[in-house]
């Protein structure tokens, strides 16, 4: 067998090369396992993170107390094994033997013990592989008959070069010497060896002298771009326009580890995909374990809740998860009432299933207990392993399952196997430790696993390298610069950006010498960086006709090659992609090669009013309500997309949280108080103590079944801060009743009667009676004192007047009920006077007298009829930011006074056009 040997060569090549009987042409890698199975070395590679937890039980066998590593493995034992294990991996691969025979610092001998268990532990390293194979040559023959080498025999390893040794070398180094035509390329190409052989001519302060380049001949060109995704449509199409031209050349693309964009805009374009591979953690198979295991830990994750509910995959079936996701989006926890409605009604539609099967049914309601009813464990006691362990075993058993359903997909089913791994591997991973004498594993040693695991990610399995049949391949790609070793005619080095070069070592060099003398031959830094930057050049001086460079301005590191270029050239062919693009410039990328010119199309304008033409879907409607009324009043355009377009914001993407969410759980609250506290509010329990009782014994569950973001880590002092303002309000809310004499109180009272308009129904949040027979109505709000004081002033507290409406309507009074805002977060009750309530915030107004409920009525009624005409012409208000209001914007004296505009609250903000600075 012959073997052709290179460096680069485990990358893709650069080459198309022809496979024949008894010949591989290999990089180091794939030489190994070639000498592996030549020697019958049976070779498992374990996963990185198998290496990592067996490393870590020979660490925690060894550790006295006293060793140099003791006290951060206390604190830290996953990372500080990572470390280690990669400098003993680093020693094996340099000659080490696994033990000292001479005197070594203290960290060395503690090393060298634990080395001691670890030599049969842990699986072998890739240093470790090649001592072996090393040993087996000394007494024993390959079928390898001659390695011819691409690279120089200094560049290998000192451990590589004693492999070598045993075979019969030829040495065919390929120099590549750069273009042969007098052009750009040719003078980058030697300029840059100049600099790299330290001989570039300098100015007469000493400076480099910098080699002007013609910039007009498009041998060498760089592409600047803002967007990856625009510099890869650009190239792909290039390549597609000139196909014809190259078909008898060859052109090498050189992307790194985000090719498959490239790959992605070549597909578009109809040209075969050169097969760049990257790894992603993000397909939704890969995400089902990480968000099930998170689930266990207490207080609960809302947002990790959610997402296992609205995760395209999941071991619950997706009609059950939906269902249970919008009631945790708009009360973030568990064991609410409507989280406990919903699931009774989800069990009550599977037993009304034409097709009901007990068996199913029973293993739903078992699902539903096991994933939202297991017990929690707080991160500072850790999880039992066998808890965990049960979890694994449920998603296993779930991917297993799903493997077989998708059996007919071959990408899918490689997306399952991979995911199905990851499993495997994360419970033997746990196994390990329990063997090992843990019990239990803290919650950042559970995510350190989880990440090692599927935080790299699979590639993308349904994404490969393709070929056009009966056609020598004339475009070819590669991720490594070092896989370069035979000209080619152009070169594309797309995204050039910096790559992870040699780093300093952690031993001080008092320890590299004691390694040296124990035969731990390290790689020369020195030597290292400059067989890095000699393998950068290779991609420049592969290019015998054109060299094109795509650098993304988005990266904050330059690669060396992009200084190297800055420091000694100027005047080089740049073109700015995206203003290129956007003028429909010509891009001379390739020969006789221009973009197609993009015409710019304009956003809808922002306008005042739209005009639909006519009002046949702009009727009233059957039943309207205080928030719809406010939007036809004050927004037309909202009431019209979400009454009439029935239009609304998703509710699935984000938790209730902030202002919204407090100011829910308080109205909840004070529902509960007052249906558990019912009467005269004078009674005893109403007093300071008990209220107190009772609001220590139901705030933390009202938090956990509603409340839950707020008993998420780093939400302490908010939390805390909520519930003294929760409670302070409360007890102020009851002082205000009792001034007023209120003897019956009635929560979220729900009213439906006739007006104007036809139906109008709601929810008065409180509705109280004194000992008059008095009725008022209380409208609870969270914050904004200053704005609901205003409203009163002003006569604009239409919310309040509806309400009162209704309840005029509802019990036929000759008066209407009193009316107050209630604000939590101050503790106050805002009313127009202090006949009803004695204690509350009067907001006076010294130029308006407050009008009556029933010329506040009659306004509103104006206002209606004014839109509704409006409606019937087919227009509609955009009361927005950007506008200017017109004489149709005013519906006079008296009506209702229409601000200019009115749209804090918008949810269709993207849909009212675009002018001004939008």
């Amino acid at each position: 067998m012959k073997i052709t040997l290179g460096l680069g060569l485990d990358s893709k090549k650069t080459t198309t090369t022809l496979s024949s009987m008894g010949e591989k042409t290999v990089g180091p890698l794939g030489f190994l396992s070639v000498l592996e199975t030549q020697c019958g070395i049976p070779s498992v590679p374990e996963s990185p993170t198998a290496r990592i937890i067996q490393y870590m039980s020979c660490l925690k066998e060894s550790d006295n107390g006293q060793h140099f590593y003791s006290a951060s493995f206390a604190v830290d034992p996953f990372n500080v094994a990572k470390t280690l294990l990669a400098w003993r991996d680093t020693w094996y691969e340099a000659g080490w033997k696994g033990k000292f025979t001479e005197s070594v610092s203290v960290r060395l001998q503690n090393l060298a013990v634990v080395e001691q268990s670890a030599i049969d532990k842990v699986s072998l390293s890739y240093g470790q592989r090649l001592q072996h194979v090393l040993a087996v040559l000394e007494t024993q023959k390959t079928q390898v008959e001659e390695v011819v080498l691409l690279d120089v025999f200094d560049n290998f390893s000192p451990l590589w070069q004693a492999i070598l040794k045993k075979f019969k070398l030829t040495t065919q180094v390929v120099e590549l010497t750069g273009c042969a035509h007098a052009n750009d390329l040719s003078v980058v190409q030697n300029t840059l060896k100049q600099l790299q052989a330290q001989n570039l001519p300098k100015n007469a302060d000493g400076s480099i002298f910098k080699a002007a380049l013609s910039g007009s001949d498009n041998s060498f060109v760089v592409l600047k771009a803002k967007s990856k995704a625009l510099s890869a449509q650009v190239v792909s199409q290039s390549l597609a326009k000139a196909a014809t031209q190259f078909k008898d050349n060859s052109i090498v693309v050189l992307a790194s580890d985000e090719g498959m964009q490239l790959d992605d805009a070549l597909d578009t374009v109809y040209l075969p995909r050169l097969g760049f591979e990257h790894l992603s953690p993000l397909r939704p198979v890969l995400q089902v374990l990480p968000i099930s295991l998170e689930l266990l830990w207490a207080p609960l994750n809302v947002q990790a809740l959610l997402q296992f509910l609205t995760h395209p995959m999941g071991v619950i079936s997706a009609r059950v998860r939906f269902q249970l996701a919008k009631v945790v989006a708009s009360k973030p926890g568990l064991g609410s009432a409507e989280w406990d409605a919903k699931l009774a009604d989800i069990l009550a539609n599977e037993q009304a299933r034409e097709d009901f099967n007990q068996k199913r049914f029973n293993k739903l309601r078992a699902n539903i207990n096991y994933w939202f009813s297991p017990e929690r464990y707080l991160p500072e006691h850790g999880l039992p392993i066998t808890v965990a362990r049960k979890r694994i075993l449920r998603v296993k058993q779930w991917l297993a399952q799903q493997q077989n359903v998708v059996s007919h997909d071959p990408a899918q089913t490689t997306l399952y196997a991979v995911a199905l791994g990851q499993t495997k591997e994360l419970d033997a991973a746990l196994s390990a430790l329990l063997d090992a004498g843990d019990s239990v594993i803290k919650q950042e040693q559970l995510s350190y696993l989880v990440t090692q695991l599927t935080g790299a990610g699979t590639s993308i399995v349904d994404r490969f390298a393709e070929s056009i049949p009966d056609q020598t391949p004339w475009l070819l790609g590669t991720q490594q610069a070092a896989s370069f070793y035979e000209p080619t005619d152009s070169v594309i080095w797309w995204d050039l950006k910096a790559e992870s070069g040699p780093i300093n070592y952690p031993w001080s060099g008092l320890e590299r010498q004691q390694l040296i003398a124990q035969d731990v031959l390290l790689a020369d830094l020195d030597k290292a960086l400059q067989l890095s930057a000699a393998q950068s050049l290779k991609p420049i001086l592969a290019a015998q006709e054109r060299l094109i460079l795509v650098v993304h301005e988005t990266d904050q590191v330059h690669h060396p090659l992009w200084d190297q270029l800055s420091s000694c050239l100027k005047n080089w062919q740049e073109i700015d992609l995206e203003t290129a693009v956007l003028e429909g410039a010509k891009l001379n990328v390739l020969a006789k090669l221009v973009t197609d010119p993009v015409i710019a199309q304009p956003l809808a304008p922002l306008t005042r009013w739209w005009h639909l033409g006519s009002g046949d879907y702009l009727t009233p409607r059957d039943e309207e309500s205080y928030s719809s009324l406010e939007n036809l009043f004050y927004s037309p355009y909202q009431w019209v997309l979400k009454y009439k377009a029935s239009l609304k914001a998703g509710t699935l993407q984000s938790l209730t949280d902030g202002n919204t969410l407090k100011g829910n759980l308080v109205h909840r609250l004070y529902e509960q108080f007052f249906k558990a506290h019912t009467g005269d509010v004078k009674k005893p329990q109403f007093d300071e103590a008990p209220v107190n009782a009772w609001f220590n014994e139901h705030i933390e569950k009202l938090l956990t079944e509603e409340g839950a973001v707020l008993l998420q880590r780093g939400r302490m002092a908010e939390k805390e801060k909520f519930i003294a303002t929760s409670r302070n309000s409360l007890h102020a809310l009851i002082k205000q009743l009792r001034a007023a004499n209120v003897t019956d109180i009635q929560m979220e009272l729900k009213q439906e009667t006739d007006f104007w308009g036809g139906k109008i129904g709601g929810s008065i949040d409180m509705t109280v009676l004194n000992a008059e027979g008095v009725e008022a109505v209380i409208d609870i709000k969270w914050g904004g004192t200053k704005y609901r004081r205003e409203m009163l002033q002003e006569n604009k507290h239409v919310q309040l007047v509806t309400y009162a409406y209704m309840r005029h309507k509802s019990i036929s009074a000759d008066s209407w009920p009193a009316v107050a805002f209630f604000v939590i977060d101050q503790g106050v009750l805002l009313a127009q006077n202090t006949h009803y309530f004695p204690y509350a915030w009067v907001a006076k107004s010294g130029d308006l007298e407050a009008e009556s409920y029933g010329v506040i009525w009659e306004k509103m009624r104006n206002t209606y009829k004014w839109r509704m005409a409006q409606f019937e012409q087919g227009r509609v208000e955009l009361t927005v930011t950007g506008t200017e209001p017109t004489e149709d914007s005013n519906p006079g004296e008296d009506a209702l006074v229409i601000p200019e505009t009115n749209d804090g609250f918008n949810d269709f903000k993207v849909l009212m056009g675009f002018g001004g600075d939008q």
